[in-house]
C-alpha cells in the first residue's frame, strides 16, 4: 500500500498590497485537484500546499515550481527562482504481519559407549 506525499512551498517578500501566484512550468495553478492528480492548496498566498503527490509528480529546477509576486505601485512583480519537487514512493504496512508459529525440529544427538579393551 502506498500513501501519496505532502509538499510545501513558501516565499517571503514584504511591500504593500502584495499578490501571490504560484505556478508549475510557468503556468498559473489554481486550488483544487489537478489533471495529474495532485492537489494544490493555497496557490494565491505565500505558501504552496501539494498532496496526493507520486513519484509521478517528480519535476526539475527547470521546470519546477516558482511564485510571482505583485505589489501596489510603484512596486515591480517580481518571480521566485524555480524549485524542483522529488517525490520518493516508500512503501507503507497497511496491515500487520501476523505472528506465525514454525515447527522446530530438535537435533538429537545420538552417542553409543563402545567398552574399551583395556589389557
Amino acid at each position: 500500500m502506498f500513501h501519496p506525499g505532502t509538499a510545501t512551498y513558501a516565499v517571503t517578500a514584504t511591500g504593500d498590497g502584495l499578490t501571490y501566484q504560484w505556478r508549475l512550468n510557468g503556468t498559473p495553478l489554481s486550488n483544487g485537484v489537478q489533471g495529474n492528480g495532485s492537489t494544490v492548496a493555497d496557490a494565491t498566498t505565500a505558501t504552496l500546499s501539494l498532496s496526493g503527490l507520486t513519484s509521478a509528480h517528480t519535476v526539475a529546477a527547470g521546470s519546477g515550481y516558482d511564485c510571482v509576486v505583485s505589489g501596489v505601485s510603484p512596486c515591480a512583480t517580481t518571480t521566485s527562482t524555480r524549485r524542483a519537487l522529488t517525490v520518493s514512493t516508500v512503501p507503507a504496512i497497511s496491515v500487520e504481519p501476523t505472528r506465525r508459529r514454525c515447527a522446530r525440529r530438535r537435533a538429537r544427538r545420538r552417542t553409543r559407549s563402545r567398552p574399551r579393551a583395556t589389557g
